[in-house]
């Protein structure tokens, strides 16, 4: 999932992106399916055919050269190395009418693009390489912005934490799915203690700000339900 919120991030962001598999990656077909995978992201999703040209052509219309374009291929590994190189020499041909960043997701060692790629193919690029955290620093992450830090209301005792933490280490190990259940645990939480949403505004401002300009803070509906 990862990638799947990089992608969601950078098209919020403005960019144009489009997801490649190492199912879009035929040694058998060649570069052809990746450039037809690539135009029916970008330009229409009934094309069939497998031209850079006209990826080139509409980068150039509608204002859609005024953002990036990116390209993120979330399993390199998989790929065959050289209809990789291949989709990579190609691209870089039209470097200048199509500046495109690559996203490469290893899962080994930090140098496999090196023993994936062709010399060619590793000449054309202009490699920075970051990586992620582990999903353990990830989820101590999202329990310090959770559970130690100011809450609006919403607090849960330490065997409760370290239980949550427990079972994504040992069970889960997804963060999708513990921030999934954390919101669930804080819909019901707070649909069956109503009056438990204005805690913070009485540990801020104290209970009068309650009767004053606090109050504006909550909408009509919350304040309904809070005292229904």
């Amino acid at each position: 999932l990862t990638f799947e919120e990089l992608h969601l991030q950078l098209m919020s962001q403005g960019c144009h992106v489009a997801k490649l598999s190492s199912t879009d990656f035929s040694a058998k077909n060649g570069v052809g399916d990746c450039l037809r995978g690539l135009l029916r992201q970008f330009v229409m999703p009934t094309i069939d055919v497998a031209d850079v040209t006209i990826l080139a052509s509409w980068y150039r219309e509608n204002k859609n050269h005024e953002n990036p374009v990116v390209i993120i291929v979330d399993d390199t590994e998989r790929c065959p190395g050289s209809v990789l190189s291949d989709l990579i020499l190609i691209l870089s041909e039209w470097a200048i009418k199509v500046p495109i960043f690559l996203i490469m997701g290893v899962s080994t060692a930090h140098d496999a693009p090196r023993k994936i790629l062709s010399v060619n193919a590793l000449q054309r690029l202009c490699a920075s390489r970051f990586t992620l955290s582990s999903p353990a620093e990830r989820m101590d992450a999202v329990l310090e912005a959770v559970f130690l830090k100011p809450c609006s209301g919403f607090t849960v005792s330490h065997k409760v934490a370290l239980f949550m933490r427990s079972y994504f280490l040992c069970q889960d190990g997804t963060l999708t799915s513990f921030v999934r259940t954390l919101k669930i645990a804080c819909l019901q939480h707070f649909s069956l203690e109503p009056l438990s949403i204005m805690l913070e505004h009485f540990c801020q401002d104290g209970i009068n700000q309650l009767s004053g300009e606090g109050t504006g803070l909550l909408t009509e509906a919350t304040m309904k339900h809070a005292f229904d």
